[in-house]
C-alpha cells in the first residue's frame, strides 16, 4: 500500500490482515509513515472476544481503546518499522488503527507519504502479499483462464464446421458471448492477482472491470436459461414473453453493478461485515429465486405438451441443472455466512467458479448441433419434406427417361415395320 491516507478524528482504522497459521515462520508487517502529527501510534488488534470487537464503533475515548490493543508501537517519520505475528493453532484477522490521543481540539491524521508490506511467511513458499484469504484465488482464476479457452476454442469449432452447412442458431450467440466474457473476466481479474502478488498493490480498477464483465456474463446466461426454457431455438423459434426476459436480466445486471459498488465503495472494512448482507446484495439473492420461479413457469407447460421423446429428455435434464444453477449462489452465501471471514472469499469464489463452468460444459454438450437438431421437430420435418422432395424428384426423372425410352423404342420399331 502506497500514497497518502487522510481521516478525521484522533483514532481511526487503518487496514487489516489475515495471518496465516506458522509453527516457525512469522508473518510481517513493515511500514514507514510521513505525518502531521508528531505522537502517531499505530496499534494492532486481531478477532478474538474483548480485542477489536469490543472497541471498533464503540463510543471509548482514544487512551481506552489503545489499552485494549495488542501491542502499540510509536510512529517515527520517515522510518521503516516492523511488527511479527506468529499462531501455531489457527489463521487470525487482524486489525490495524492509527491514532494520536494527545490530539484533543478537530483532530486530523494525515499521511503525506506511506510505504505498507504486509507478508504471510508460508514455510515452503516465498512470501506472499496476499492476506490469507485471498491466498489461492490467483490459481484459481489461472487454471478457470486456461479452462475457459479451452472451451472457447471447442465452440469455436462448432462455429466453424457447423456454420458451413446451415446458419448458426442465436442460442449459439448467446452462448458464444457467455463463454467470450468470462474468459475476459478471469484474465482482468487474475491480471490483478498477478500484478498483486509482484508489487502487493494490484490494480484495483482492473479487478472491478473483471467483475462488471462477469456480471454482464451472468445476465446473458439468465437470459439464455429462460429463452430456452420458453422453448426458442428447440421446438420453436419465436421469442415470446420478450419484455419480461430483457427486463429482468437488465434488473439483474444493475443489480450486480450495485452490489460491486457496495463491495468497492461502501463496504466498511472495518467490520467482518459480508458484501452480500448490502441492500443490492439481498435483492439480487431474491431475484435468483424469482428468475427460478418464472423459468419453472415456462419450462414445466413446455415440457408436459412435448410429445418428442428426445425433448423430452433434454427439457429434464436441462430443468434441473439450470434449477441447481440458479439456487446454488443463495446457498453458497447462506454457508459463506457461518464461515470464518478468513476464508469466506476463497470458499465462494472456488464453489462458484466450479458450478458455472460445470454447467457451461453442459450446455455445450446439449447444445452441440447434431443433438440440437434431435429436439427441434421443425428441423426434423424439414430435413424429412427435403428427403421426400428429393426422393420424388429422383423417381419423376427416372421416369421421364423411361417414358423417353420407350417412346425412342417405338419409333425404333414402327421404322422398321415399314422397311
Amino acid at each position: 500500500m502506497r500514497g497518502e491516507w487522510k481521516r478525521s478524528g484522533n483514532w481511526d482504522y487503518f487496514m487489516r490482515f489475515c495471518f496465516d497459521k506458522t509453527d516457525k515462520s512469522y508473518g510481517n508487517f513493515t511500514y514507514l509513515f510521513q505525518s502531521n502529527l508528531p505522537n502517531l501510534q499505530v496499534s494492532f488488534y486481531d478477532d478474538q472476544k474483548n480485542s477489536w470487537d469490543s472497541v471498533y464503533k464503540s463510543n471509548d475515548n482514544c487512551t481506552t481503546k489503545n489499552s485494549k490493543a495488542k501491542a502499540t508501537n510509536d510512529v517515527v517519520s520517515d522510518v521503516f518499522r516492523f511488527a511479527q505475528f506468529k499462531d501455531t493453532k489457527s489463521s487470525h484477522m487482524w486489525y490495524f488503527t492509527l491514532s494520536d490521543c494527545t490530539q484533543k481540539k478537530n483532530p486530523e491524521i494525515l499521511l503525506t507519504d506511506m510505504d505498507v508490506h504486509i507478508f504471510n511467511q508460508i514455510e515452503g513458499k516465498k512470501n506472499q502479499e496476499f492476506s490469507c484469504e485471498e491466498q489461492g484465488l490467483l490459481a484459481l482464476y489461472a487454471l478457470f483462464f486456461v479452462f475457459y479457452f479451452l472451451i472457447g476454442c471447442a465452440f469455436a469449432f462448432i462455429i466453424k464446421r457447423f456454420n458451413k452447412e446451415k446458419e448458426i442458431s442465436n442460442i449459439y450467440k448467446i452462448l458464444a458471448f457467455v463463454i467470450v466474457t468470462r474468459f475476459f473476466s478471469c484474465l482482468l481479474i487474475m491480471a490483478h492477482f498477478a500484478s498483486f502478488a509482484s508489487n502487493g498493490m494490484g490494480s484495483r480498477s482492473t479487478r472491478i472491470f473483471g467483475e462488471v464483465i462477469g456480471s454482464i456474463s451472468t445476465a446473458f446466461l439468465i437470459m439464455l436459461v429462460l429463452l430456452v426454457a420458453n422453448g426458442y431455438g428447440i421446438t420453436n423459434e419465436n421469442f415470446s414473453k420478450k419484455r419480461s426476459v430483457v427486463a429482468t436480466v437488465i434488473l439483474y445486471f444493475l443489480l450486480s453493478i450495485l452490489l460491486i459498488i457496495a463491495a468497492y465503495v461502501d463496504l466498511d472494512r472495518g467490520s467482518q461485515y459480508y458484501v452480500f448482507e448490502a441492500i443490492p446484495g439481498i435483492f439480487l439473492l431474491i431475484l435468483r429465486f424469482v428468475v427460478l420461479g418464472f423459468f419453472l413457469i415456462m419450462i414445466i407447460p413446455n415440457s408436459k405438451a412435448e410429445k418428442n421423446h428426445n425433448t423430452k429428455d433434454f427439457y429434464a435434464k436441462f430443468g434441473i441443472t439450470s434449477v441447481i444453477w440458479l439456487i446454488y449462489l443463495p446457498l453458497i452465501v447462506f454457508i459463506g455466512f457461518a464461515c470464518s471471514p478468513t476464508y469466506r472469499e476463497k470458499f465462494v469464489s472456488a464453489f462458484s467458479a466450479c458450478i458455472e463452468y460445470i454447467f457451461l460444459i453442459l450446455l455445450i454438450v446439449w447444445f452441440w448441433p447434431t443433438k440440437l437438431s434431435q429436439y427441434n421437430p421443425i428441423t426434423v420435418k424439414d430435413v424429412e419434406k427435403e428427403t421426400e422432395k428429393n426422393e420424388k424428384g429422383f423417381y419423376q426423372v427416372a421416369s421421364e427417361k423411361s417414358d423417353s425410352g420407350t417412346s425412342s423404342s417405338s419409333e425404333d420399331s414402327s421404322e422398321d415395320d415399314l422397311l
